[in-house]
């Protein structure tokens, strides 16, 4: 983990905007954009928007970043990458973890405000978890795509594949049962135990599946015969 100054920023980030420092302050000026956070197996960034105060940053080797003393609610951050759906913000002096919906337009960003802790630094790490339709409070998965359902708990919690139902269309929210069915199929029962029941056209007795029956074939026209002498 390395510290960064205003030219250590600058260094590693190329032409940003102009930061304010003083021995404890930090600054922003203008937006600042920093590239190269981890989001999953790739990277995107982060937008500080100006105006935001801190002691300093630092830029860690896992691709997270860490705000140390941000100034009371000044201190605001999001994403222009539609890839980002959420960033998570954990105290490292305490239990404080909050997670907000980036909004790509910074209409709505997420906000750092500092505790009473004389020193409190939190770590800014990008959110995108696969299906994960919402995010729970310490950004795991909290509610999942169609056809997906919650596995775990806080932020250890993702999305798995529901089990395929016959004959189901469309599946419930977070459970896994049947929420449509297709074509001739009737939806029974609710929540995860809502399974899609066949019509007696495919299932015989005992719920087995029958063939319909086939349509006879037409018999062969007999040839002409001829009787006496041509």
């Amino acid at each position: 983990m390395k510290k960064i100054l205003v030219i250590i920023v600058l260094a590693l980030f190329l032409a940003l905007p102009a930061l304010a420092l003083t021995d404890w302050d930090f600054t922003a000026n203008a937006d600042i954009t920093v590239t190269g956070l981890t989001l999953n197996s790739s990277t995107s960034d982060l937008v500080i928007i100006n105006g935001s105060k801190a002691q300093s940053l630092v830029f860690n080797d896992n691709g997270t970043l860490t705000i140390t003393n941000a100034a009371t609610s000044t201190f605001q951050i999001y994403s222009t990458d539609s890839s980002v759906k959420a960033i998570k913000v954990a105290s490292t002096t305490g239990a404080t973890i909050s997670c907000t919906d980036n909004d790509i337009t910074g209409a709505a960003p997420a906000t750092i405000a500092s505790t009473t802790e004389a020193t409190d630094d939190f770590t800014v790490t990008l959110i995108a978890l696969s299906h994960a339709a919402t995010y729970n409070y310490s950004c795991g998965a909290a509610t999942c795509d169609n056809g997906y359902q919650v596995s775990g708990t806080g932020e250890s919690a993702s999305c798995s594949a529901c089990p395929v139902l016959t004959g189901a269309a469309t599946y419930n929210t977070g459970t896994c049962g049947a929420a449509t069915c297709n074509t001739n199929y009737t939806l029974s029962g609710s929540g995860a135990s809502a399974i899609c029941v066949a019509p007696a056209s495919i299932t015989g007795p005992g719920g087995s599946s029958s063939s319909s029956s086939a349509t006879p074939a037409t018999p062969a026209t007999p040839a002409t015969q001829y009787y006496g002498r041509s």
